[in-house]
């Protein structure tokens, strides 16, 4: 009997041929159709044929094999091969978080009818072997095409106004008491400081909401969480409202933005507006749209605690940088950049991690960490074993540092490119963090005391706005983005809650507002109900002399607010209070809780497991 010879190498040529086309086709989707910022497109390009050929070669032979030798089969066996991961992925992928899946998300019918069409496929390609181009094409040209068909960023529109650039960064988890310019003694914020002076900074400016996600759509909208409805990290921004990067692109603005943690994602929305969003921390930048990329992303999703979900602040301003560099003189740009290095874990790089600190952070003889309870679990293990507060303290500052050094390489960018005067910068923080004061340690999010909610705020504008002053009344994050609307002489902003031209008199506030959820009330009914979202809140009313703080599930509280330590402020609690005036606040802040109830959480989906990892890597799940 004559043997059988199977012919490898035509089946493998054939497979390999068909997966470096589809890699080629996911490339070029990554490089023309995406918003990531790319720098070397030939290398993404070629490492994709590559990985697609060697990958899908090896395991569309498999499959071609059993219809047959050649080539021909081994292009069907890939395309076959890559449709099932396809479809996989598509029925195992989590909707977004706090958002219902579709219908297809963990359905088995779907799989089990992708299943019987792979079977039925290969027995037909058996039996007419031309058949086998039939699956194949469709599959190769329409996935590709069907999924980068409608790119998240847009074209800006062209201008002939005269409008300054806007460099705007963001420093998340930073306190307002950290830099210099309010008088912390260590020299943190060189940088932030000599840009206020050269500027207006808001001695007391406060974050509606300390939540990264949340605070950054006030920002971008002037509207309080009550009522663009985001209480948690996670949430979509809502389809019909207006974002300041979109009213800037269609005003003639070139939009880049460059963000370093996974809840300011951009499938969340936040990209909308920006022809150039770049949230991809994938080690070889730009490959998180490849398939064995996806798969091996998804597996470790499931299989593996330990996930990317954030970028140092070097690398995004390295990319940043890069884009800007591109810009041409003839039209305004937009810049966005967020900086998340500051959020815990405290773990800054050289020469920061032990700038603020000498000694060994580690001696039993040390008993200040005795006082830490309650320490968040994502925490746990970076602070495993110090006894030390004081290292904790300065890792922190190291971190504020570091992110503020990255501003000095943007700041100095401007300089280098003479683009200082025509350039309006704007630094603020989201939020703050708490590191002891109220009994919450390294942590934020559940409380609206100062150290969670005082931010830095600075704009400079050296052709535009006055320079080194200083305004002490209290403003919020609501009030940037009509600000921004009045000084590039935009329409827009009507739909905002915020103030504009604060430092001018012409507008003003008596009570700061803040909003959030109650974390304590929240845990203690999750102890009845394990599955119960996040529900009750908390809303501060502020102004310079006074603090009220009411909870939907727990007393109620005054303060009295005045000047502290190196800048802070000093929260002492009030015995005896105006009873006017608390009712006053507290009619208040029901009607602040009235309008937000149509955005709570509570009416949400739960968060899907993937979601839930991502977040809680981050300390962003109640």
């Amino acid at each position: 009997m004559k043997p059988v010879r199977i012919d490898l190498g035509s089946l493998f040529l054939g497979a390999a041929s068909a997966g470096g086309f589809y890699a080629s086709l996911e490339a070029l989707g990554v490089l023309m159709g995406g918003s990531l910022w790319i720098e070397q497109p030939l290398r993404l390009f070629v490492m994709a044929c590559v990985m697609g050929a060697l990958l899908w070669g090896g395991l569309g032979a498999v499959v071609g094999r059993l219809m047959g030798q050649g080539v021909a089969p081994g292009v069907f066996g890939a395309a076959v091969f890559i449709g099932m991961t396809e479809a996989a992925l598509l029925i195992l992928t989590d909707p977004p978080p706090y958002q219902e899946a579709q219908w297809w998300v963990n359905n088995p019918w779907i799989g089990l009818l992708a299943g019987a069409g792979a079977v039925g496929a290969v027995r037909l390609a058996r039996w007419k072997r031309w058949t086998g181009w039939v699956w194949a094409l469709p599959i190769l040209l329409g996935i590709p095409y069907a999924r980068t068909a409608s790119p998240d960023h847009v074209q800006a529109t062209n201008s002939t106004s005269a409008r300054p650039n806007v460099l705007l960064v963001t420093l998340d988890t930073t306190r307002g008491d950290r830099v210099g310019a309010v008088g912390y003694p260590r020299d943190t914020t060189p940088f932030f400081d000599a840009m206020a002076q050269g500027g207006i900074r808001f001695d007391s400016a406060y974050a509606q909401v300390p939540v990264t996600g949340p605070s950054h759509l006030t920002l971008f909208t002037g509207q309080g969480p009550w009522a663009h409805g985001a209480l948690l990290n996670g949430m979509a921004v809502p389809e019909e409202l207006p974002l300041l990067a979109e009213r800037l692109s269609e005003s003639g603005y070139a939009t880049g933005a460059f963000v370093s943690a996974f809840v300011l994602d951009g499938g969340l929305g936040f990209s909308r507006g920006f022809q150039v969003y770049d949230d991809d921390f994938s080690r070889m930048h730009g490959a998180s749209g490849f398939l064995p990329v996806r798969v091996f992303a998804a597996m470790t999703r499931r299989l593996v605690d330990s996930h990317v979900v954030e970028r140092a602040g070097d690398q995004t301003v390295d990319l940043a940088l890069s884009w800007l560099n591109t810009q041409e003189a003839d039209r305004p740009w937009f810049l966005w950049v967020h900086l998340f290095d500051p959020h815990g874990p405290y773990e800054p790089p050289p020469p920061f991690e032990d700038r603020y600190y000498s000694g060994n952070p580690k001696d039993p003889a040390n008993t200040s960490m005795d006082v830490v309870e309650d320490v968040a679990p994502y925490l746990q293990d970076h602070l495993e074993g110090i006894t030390d507060i004081d290292w904790v303290m300065g890792r922190y500052d190291g971190e504020v540092a570091f992110a503020d050094a990255q501003l000095g390489r943007l700041l100095t960018t401007l300089e280098e490119r003479g683009e200082e005067d025509d350039t309006l910068v704007v630094v603020a923080g989201d939020h703050g963090e708490s590191l002891g004061e109220h009994g919450v340690w390294f942590n934020h999010g559940g409380d609206l005391y100062a150290a969670a909610s005082r931010v830095p705020l600075a704009m400079r504008w050296p052709s535009g706005l006055p320079s080194n002053r200083v305004v002490e009344a209290p403003v919020e994050l609501t009030d940037v983005a009509p600000t921004l609307y009045g000084l590039l002489g935009l329409s827009g902003g009507t739909d905002s809650e915020g103030f504009s031209g604060l430092w001018e008199g012409r507008a003003g506030r008596a009570w700061v507002r803040s909003i959030g959820l109650d974390r304590a009330a929240n845990r203690k009914a999750r102890e009845t109900n394990p599955g119960a979202l996040p529900k009750w809140r908390v809303v501060a009313l502020r102004n310079n002399s006074e603090l009220y703080v009411y909870r939907e599930d727990g007393e109620n509280e005054m303060w009295s607010v005045s000047p502290g330590k190196d800048g802070g402020q000093l929260e002492t609690r009030s015995v005896d209070t105006d009873p006017v005036v608390e009712a006053a606040l507290e009619e208040m802040a029901l009607e602040l809780l009235k309008q937000g109830v149509q955005g709570s959480p509570r009416e949400r989906a739960p968060l899907s497991d993937e979601a839930r990892l991502r977040l809680e890597a981050l300390g962003y799940v109640e």
